[in-house]
């Protein structure tokens, strides 16, 4: 059955589109800067076994830390 309307088809389109071609969508990571003092903190945790932390994968995000 062929759509006469072209209002019709493009509503059509518009409800479609979206149920078979989904966009997710990402927010930008925000990282924890150098110099913060979460830091230390997070090392000293570490030392005492409490959490698995290297110093040298810094800067981390604040999903991270927390």
């Amino acid at each position: 059955m062929p759509i006469k309307n072209k209002s019709m088809a493009l509503l059509w389109l518009l409800i479609t589109l979206p149920i078979l071609f989904p966009i997710t969508l990402s927010a930008q990571i925000e990282l924890v800067p150098v110099n913060n003092d979460v830091y230390p903190f997070l090392e000293k945790l570490s030392l005492e076994g409490l959490i698995d932390f290297n110093q040298n994968n810094i800067p981390i995000s604040r999903r991270a830390v927390a």
